[in-house]
């Protein structure tokens, strides 16, 4: 199915509401969970633009690092 940008409205107005039935092109749909409303989302959104999509990583930045928190000394 070739998603719009429609589709994806409906998907966000959905979430906001807190319901999980969604019409599409005089069809009703009804998700099991929020999660696969989200996933549905991510669906939709990835389709509508390509550069969303990603290969499964995560990427993250932190300016702290890692080695424990801001003012900790070794004793």
């Amino acid at each position: 199915m070739a998603w719009t940008q429609t589709d994806l409205d409906r998907i966000n107005a959905a979430l906001a509401s807190g319901e999980l039935t969604v019409e599409y092109d005089g069809r009703r749909t009804t998700y099991r969970s929020l999660s696969d409303l989200l996933a549905m989302r991510r669906l939709i959104q990835s389709e509508l633009n390509p550069s969303l999509k990603t290969d499964g990583q995560i990427v993250f930045a932190t300016n702290k690092g890692f080695g424990g928190s801001e003012g900790e000394s070794a004793s």
